[in-house]
């Protein structure tokens, strides 16, 4: 204990010598934006003018991560990555096992010692660090925190076997989950290296072990977060790719801790964008629609869209990516309250962001009422749930959108169900008046529609869509003075004649109805023969 001592006093005089002084800020151990709270001699106003703009963005930073500021208390929880196990408690993940398991671990640092992976100096840090339960650990970290950080990375530089490492970084984890501003020493660390914080755990991202990768994802995401400044490039992009490759993945048990990371993330605006950029939506929607059985999984990832939301500007990528569909789904199909609140969360907050945007606004109303979200919202109500904030966000959509329905048009209803990519036989397909109405619009926009229905032809796997697109291919070609020519001209004739050969029968029939529109120009016979086709089609069915 006297020796530990002696070296970090002597360790604490060297940094402190005129080669390696700190500024203020690297005294104060940069704090963590989390806590919202500055240095006292910061908040004085003590400091230079120079000191004051560069301390500027801490301030900024620690007011905007104020979570009364922008989060409610019912979601605050889930946006932190912090341990899932209480204590007296089993836990409940099978990465927070996995934790239980490695803590449990006895590490012979003494063969490290002799084996020369390790210098004294390490050994008696480490094994102070870990023979202290964690409420004793902080005076080390008081003490003298570079060091310790310094010591935890070398250690990890210098070891290969992935058990050690596994205990190293659950013990960096947990030391900064007991108290976040020991993110300070990992940052005067990485600065008097002239390296990023983030950079010192990237590389442990490649490990082959599973734990290794999403222990040090948790770790990188609270170096994002809780730092005084901000994760820069490349080691952001880096960070993100990570993230989506583990959306992607399958068979990941530890899928639902990295997942939490991102949850992290998304607090902060500029992660926010960076991913948006990076065309996160789309990895979020695939991993809703690859685990839409996980409920926890799902509450997770519909959490990261809840984020998403906070910018303006992510209405029209969410319009792109048919989240609101999604959402009406999820909201027909789950039970659980806490993914319903969330959802409903999502939705106030794409109406309540595009307020100034009229035309944003209309299409969102639109995809919403095509979404059934009006009759989920009322059996919502049904069910007298008594959560104030759901209910009050239930209130709002269903003014919103009953006032949104006042002013949709059939064909409002018809483009929000193209652009969903769902079909179904609803009442303007087969409705003359409809086509007679809205045929010319169908070449508004550089045949935007016409396009998106050849595009369903070539691309969907669902009988039903199928059968409808190419029938609005047909609708389309009987009811256009030019309609055979703009159909040949954007791939509706290919598309529709390679459905010829469709193993199911109605996809078939659709199809060689649209090829004979495309052939004939005696529209009158051919409706009445194809009613009359269409007529011993069902009787021979029944047969």
């Amino acid at each position: 204990m006297n020796s530990f001592a002696g070296k970090l006093k002597k360790i604490r005089e060297r940094s402190q010598s005129p080669g390696r002084a700190l500024s203020p800020e690297r005294k104060a151990g940069l704090t963590g934006r989390g806590t919202s709270v500055l240095p006292s001699h910061v908040a004085s106003g003590s400091l230079s003018p120079t000191q004051n703009r560069k301390l500027e963005p801490v301030r900024k930073i620690s007011q905007e991560f104020n979570q009364k500021l922008w989060i409610r208390p019912t979601l605050a929880a889930d946006t932190e990555v912090i341990e899932d196990v209480k204590e007296g408690k089993m836990p409940i993940s099978a990465f927070s096992q996995k934790r239980a398991e490695i803590r449990e671990r006895k590490i012979n640092w003494g063969a490290y010692l002799q084996s020369g992976l390790i210098t004294q100096e390490q050994f008696d840090v480490i094994i102070n660090v870990d023979k202290y339960s964690p409420e004793k650990r902080g005076w080390i970290f008081r003490d003298q925190g570079v060091f310790v950080a310094e010591c935890f990375i070398e250690l990890l530089n210098n070891i290969s076997k992935d058990d050690t490492i596994q205990y190293l970084l659950t013990l960096i984890d947990d030391s900064l989950e007991q108290d976040r501003t020991r993110i300070g020493g990992l940052n005067i660390y990485a600065e008097n290296q002239a390296v990023t914080v983030a950079s010192l755990f990237i590389p442990f991202l490649n490990r082959t072990d599973l734990y290794i990768m999403h222990q040090t994802a948790r770790i990188i995401a609270k170096c994002a977060c809780w730092s005084a400044s901000l994760m820069e490039e490349p080691d952001l992009s880096s960070y993100l790719v990570f993230l989506k490759l583990i959306l992607r993945s399958s068979n990941n048990e530890y899928k639902e801790t990295t997942v939490r990371c991102l949850q992290m993330m998304l607090r902060i605006r500029e992660y926010r964008l960076a991913f948006l950029q990076n065309d996160g939506i789309t990895g979020i929607v695939n991993a809703l629609n690859a685990n839409a059985s996980n409920s926890q999984l799902q509450y997770q990832l519909i959490f990261c869209l809840w984020c998403l939301t906070f910018d303006a500007d992510v209405a029209k990528e969410f319009l792109s990516h048919n989240v609101v569909p999604i959402m009406g789904k999820i909201l027909t199909d789950c039970q659980k309250e806490k993914v319903i609140r969330i959802t409903l969360a999502i939705l106030r907050n794409l109406l309540e962001k595009c307020d100034d945007d009229p035309e944003v606004l209309k299409e969102l109303g639109i995809c919403m009422v095509h979404a059934r979200i009006i009759r989920s919202l009322e059996h919502i109500e049904k069910r007298r749930l008594v959560d104030p904030d759901l209910l009050e966000d239930v209130e709002y959509l269903v003014t919103a959108l009953h006032k949104a329905a006042e002013h949709i048009s059939s064909f409002d209803e018809y483009m929000a169900e193209l652009k969903s990519g769902s079909l179904e036989w609803s009442p303007a397909h087969k409705s003359e008046t409809f086509w007679r109405e809205n045929a010319a619009r169908f070449s508004e926009a550089n045949y935007e529609l016409l396009k998106i229905l050849v595009y369903l032809m070539q691309r969907s796997k669902e009988p039903l869509v199928l059968s409808v697109a190419v029938h609005d291919i047909g609708q389309y070609v009987r009811f256009s003075p030019r309609g055979k020519a703009i159909i040949d001209k954007v791939g509706g004739k290919e598309a529709a004649m390679a459905l010829l050969s469709h193993a199911d029968a109605d996809v078939r029939y659709q199809a060689l109805l649209a090829v004979q529109k495309m052939m004939v120009t005696n529209w009158e016979f051919l409706g009445k023969k194809s009613e009359k086709d269409q007529n011993q089609q069902e009787v021979s069915v029944k047969s």
